[in-house]
């Protein structure tokens, strides 16, 4: 009897094939580690690349940085510089051949309409003769700019008018530049 039963239970209860078993009865978990390992199939192809993405929100901005070292110093420019400091022929500048930065301010006592000029002489002539206008009523400085290129030794000069009397205090410096671009 003790056979029999063990032999009925076996014929009854011992899972010969596929079709003993129930549709979505076992797990994977309920397979052997070779039994899944031969379910798996090869690995197909890959599928196409997707689009990229939106940009995403740019970061808060960084600490900044150490200051780097300094450059080198560059080389020294002309250092050549002519003042005018008086008013009149007799207190000029004489400037040689070259080219020339002219800047500076004419200061004034108390007046009205004050008028300044900047020149130059070469050759016995005046030429290159600056205006630089009447100042508005209340106002005691004239700035003074030019440029200009001399082929000869000129002198430099500044003339004022315009308040008889009045003390006239010129600054007025020429520097020599190696290039001058002119239009």
């Amino acid at each position: 009897m003790a056979t029999t039963g063990t032999g009925l239970a076996a014929s009854r209860y011992l899972i010969t094939s596929s079709r003993q078993v129930r549709p979505g009865a076992l797990a994977a978990s309920d397979l052997s580690r070779s039994a899944r390992r031969s379910l798996r199939g090869r690995t197909g192809p890959a599928g196409p690349r997707g689009a990229p993405g939106p940009v995403g929100a740019t970061g808060a901005t960084g600490a900044a940085g150490a200051t780097g070292p300094a450059g080198a110093t560059g080389p020294r420019g002309p250092s050549d510089a002519w003042t005018v400091t008086a008013l009149g022929r007799d207190r000029g500048a004489l400037l040689p051949a070259g080219s020339y930065t002219v800047g500076g301010t004419v200061y004034f006592g108390r007046t009205t309409a004050p008028q300044c000029t900047v020149w130059h002489t070469s050759g016995g002539g005046a030429s290159g003769r600056i205006s630089f206008g009447y100042a508005a009523g209340g106002q005691y400085t004239l700035p003074v700019a030019d440029a200009f290129t001399s082929r000869e030794p000129t002198t430099l000069y500044v003339e004022c008018n315009g308040g008889a009397g009045v003390a006239v205090l010129p600054n007025v410096i020429a520097t020599q530049v190696e290039t001058l671009h002119t239009s």
